[in-house]
């Protein structure tokens, strides 16, 4: 163990198991075959993520945790556990002191074989040609290497069937290319602006695409479509801006410690109106609706209603309560609900009378663009494993899909027409997920130089994220 030369690759069998540990610049990596099978579970570890442990929280290095990681499964401290979607691989040391690292399943056709036909797929794409000739082709080269396959005894007859199932999968992914429902994701950069002096919290578009950007500098940004400054409101508030709503192309709001109303005048927006002492703590979100009535939320563990009675004048009209500070707050008008969601849970509210229809315990939201809503009946929302997702069903009342991420979600965006689910979070990257499958179609590696903090649709193909880098970042789908 003293001599190893980096990089390499350590294979090691256990149980039934042949485990595969190799090392990439900042990555450990870690793959897990079943002896004689093609059944293979594969994820890679950063670090900073690896020493939150206590069994690598003495390393300096990523080499010493590799090093202390081979040694363990030398030593054959390990434990593997798996279920239908992924694997758990356990590191035990001589404390009993032990680290869990969640390997994702990953297809069980070859290397070669999905090489092959992802090519095929590139190919028919480039060409625009779904032509039935073109399918025939694919499914025969899939047979031959099924063939290939039995002639050199690779599989047994019951992983030929397995592999048979998988064919089929596969041929009705391609007759969906001709309904055009297969996804690919191709998300590029459009546009990069430096925005603010610090931190980046929220962006909102105007009717008309002009937008809005609001920073912890306490200065707000007016833009036109192609993000050229229009106007700048600095020390807009005392404190840090939290959240912008647009209300309509000649009013928007802000809140910090209180709300804030803005109105056009000319070509540039005023102060028109304040509500002080909205809350006791930090507001971290506001949404209006019904001709500008208000709902906003805040770490002082409540939601608040507002509405604007006969002076002209906001009044609290209902207060809702967690146990907990609330970060985030949805409002799903065809269903008459309020969804909230903080460090205790989510909890689902009706707008006739606001009482709780139901609550789901095991989630956690920590920053306003953690929830959103993907359609009528489903929304999504961080899990209290901070890398976990969780979609859940209002009709169904649970939890209905689990994402595994590998860095804790704190920005969920949306780019509903190509049907894309965009992830960011305490990373620089932002990985790209399928609506209906929930599979990861693309990852954009360092797509910021700190934290993501949300995402904002500009437009049915365009989607700009914005970072605790200062910067505002436009993505295009093709």
């Amino acid at each position: 163990m003293n001599a190893i030369t980096f990089p390499q690759l350590i294979k090691k069998n256990f149980n039934n198991y042949e485990i595969q540990l190799s090392f990439q610049q900042d990555l450990i990596i870690i793959s897990i075959h079943e002896i004689n099978s093609f059944i293979l579970y594969k994820s890679d570890f950063k670090m900073e993520f690896l020493i939150s442990f206590k069994l690598f929280s003495s390393y300096l290095t990523l080499k010493q945790i590799f090093e202390s990681i081979c040694l363990l499964i030398e030593q054959n401290n390990i434990k593997i556990e798996k279920n239908e979607s992924n694997l758990k691989f356990i590191l035990i040391d001589e404390n009993n002191s032990k680290v869990e690292l969640i390997l994702n399943k990953k297809n069980n056709l070859s290397i070669e074989i999905i090489e092959d036909l992802f090519n095929e797929i590139k190919t028919i794409k480039e060409e625009n040609k779904l032509m039935k000739e073109s399918y025939n082709i694919q499914i025969k080269r899939l047979n031959e290497n099924i063939e290939k396959i039995q002639t050199d005894n690779l599989i047994k007859e019951k992983k030929l069937c397995e592999y048979e199932n998988k064919l089929n999968e596969m041929v009705k992914r391609i007759e969906n290319l001709e309904k055009n429902k297969y996804i690919i994701s191709d998300l590029q950069i459009k546009k990069s602006i430096k925005a603010h002096k610090n931190f980046i919290n929220s962006i909102s578009v105007f009717p008309s695409g002009n937008i809005v950007s609001v920073s912890t500098d306490k200065s707000i940004k007016i833009y036109d479509k192609d993000f050229q400054i229009l106007q700048k409101i600095e020390n807009a508030h005392i404190e840090a801006i939290v959240y912008v709503d647009i209300l309509d192309e000649n009013n928007f709001i802000t809140c910090s410690n209180n709300i804030k109303f803005w109105n056009k005048k000319d070509t540039i927006f005023i102060e028109k109106n304040t509500i002080e002492n909205a809350h006791n703590e930090e507001i971290r979100k506001i949404i209006h609706f019904s001709n500008y009535n208000l709902i906003s939320c805040s770490r002082d563990k409540t939601i608040k209603l507002w509405e604007i009675n006969n002076n002209n004048k906001y009044e609290n009209t209902t207060t809702l309560v967690h146990s907990d500070r609330v970060n985030s707050i949805l409002l799903l008008e065809n269903k008459k609900i309020i969804v909230s969601s903080g460090i205790d849970g989510t909890y689902f509210w009706n707008t006739i009378n606001y009482e709780n229809i139901f609550f789901i315990k095991e989630t956690y939201c920590g920053w306003n663009e953690g929830i959103k809503n993907i359609d009528d009946d489903r929304i999504i929302v961080k899990g209290k494993d901070c890398n976990l997702l969780k979609v859940i069903s209002i009709s169904q009342k649970k939890v209905i899909v689990e994402i595994n991420n590998p860095f804790q979600c704190n920005a969920i965006g949306l780019i509903k027409e190509k049907q894309l689910l965009l992830i960011g979070g305490r990373s620089k990257n932002i990985r790209v997920y399928r609506f209906d499958t929930f599979e990861c179609i693309q990852i954009i590696n360092d797509a910021h130089e700190n934290d993501i903090r949300g995402f904002t649709s500009l437009n049915n193909k365009t989607i700009c994220s914005f970072s605790k880098d200062k910067y505002i970042k436009v993505w295009i789908s093709q």
